[in-house]
């Protein structure tokens, strides 16, 4: 029987599909803007999956939903630490390749006035942020490249791989047979759900957001936020 679980690392989820004992990990962490201290939530990643039976034999792929460094800050490192692949869409490898603080910036458009006063506010905070971040930022090549509607048959999982592109342009979703959807931050649940706050293209991210919601979704398991109901969202 498969299986998801959220991991909830303090504002940011990252999720393990399980099944038959062999595991996906999607996204691994990173930090947040709105973090009060700094911190890559590393450590408390890999205690958690060795807690859950995660190790070097049955970890199949670390699946990434998009190039945010709050969802790859990681990535590297769990690669080198249980040898598993890194699986992302080309239209954001840019964003993992190089120490490059400009691509935090990508998708930092705000609908919300209040939200585009805060980061105009906080401009000198969040830079020197971006700036350590990157400084630290472990570089890395995707090993796989993933497409629209592939089968993660291959990999030992039910389910298919949906280019999703709007929040990023090369966001992806995971949809299941059972109507569930790993999304990314093409949804949130912060306060309530919605579509993400911020994207590099609104128009794109809503369209992606309406196709996705056609296809028999019935639980959305946001990057951002608990578990809920597709019905409960609003485009």
């Amino acid at each position: 029987m498969q299986t998801i679980e959220r991991i909830d690392l303090h504002g940011v989820n990252a999720y393990l599909i399980k099944n038959n004992q062999k595991f996906i990990l999607v996204d691994t962490g990173g930090h947040m803007f709105r973090d009060k201290e700094y911190t890559d939530r590393r450590q408390e990643l890999i205690n958690i999956l060795m807690d859950k039976g995660v190790d070097e034999k049955n970890l199949v792929l670390i699946l990434l939903t998009h190039g945010d460094g709050d969802h790859v800050y990681n990535a590297s490192y769990i690669r080198e630490c249980f040898h598993s692949k890194i699986a992302m869409h080309a239209a954001d490898v840019f964003m993992v390749e190089k120490k490059d603080n400009t691509v935090y910036k990508q998708n930092a458009n705000f609908k919300s006035p209040l939200f585009k006063l805060a980061f105009r506010l906080l401009g000198s905070k969040i830079q020197l942020l971006m700036d350590k971040v990157s400084s630290e930022f472990e570089p890395f090549t995707p090993d796989l490249l993933l497409d629209d509607w592939q089968d993660l048959a291959e990999f030992g999982f039910q389910g298919k791989i949906l280019h999703c592109p709007g929040h990023t342009q090369g966001s992806i979703c995971i949809l299941d047979e059972e109507g569930n959807l790993i999304s990314g931050d093409i949804f949130s649940n912060i306060k309530k759900p919605s579509l993400a706050a911020n994207a590099q293209n609104f128009k794109l991210m809503r369209e992606s957001a309406a196709s996705l919601l056609k296809k028999k979704v019935l639980h959305v398991y946001p990057g951002h936020g608990e578990l809920f109901c597709a019905d409960e969202v609003h485009i």
